[in-house]
């Protein structure tokens, strides 16, 4: 990411995932609400979009597993849900 410019852009919208269809191509996408239920939302429909760079979920450990599992019971194969980075960060601080 060395030559990468940082544009962060926040969207406000009463369904969140729905925002993720017009975001750019090869967006990096950084998933952190207020809600579980809303994170589980964000990232299905995060699974399908084919046009992001990246994923990331803010979270522990242990709502990366209900999460993963959750998403496999959604439809999404193994090798799409490890689309998601979580935990985001040092794994070596722990969640």
């Amino acid at each position: 990411l060395d030559d990468a410019e940082a544009r962060v852009v926040v969207h406000h919208s009463p369904v969140p995932e729905l925002a993720l269809g017009s975001v750019p191509a090869a967006t990096h996408v950084l998933v952190m609400t207020h809600d579980h239920a809303e994170d589980f939302a964000v990232c299905d429909a995060a699974l399908r979009c084919g046009h992001l760079a990246s994923i990331g979920l803010i979270g522990s450990t242990a709502k990366w597993t209900r999460f993963r599992s959750g998403l496999r019971v959604e439809g999404h194969d193994e090798e799409v849900v490890a689309r998601i980075q979580c935990p985001v960060g040092d794994a070596s601080l722990g969640d």
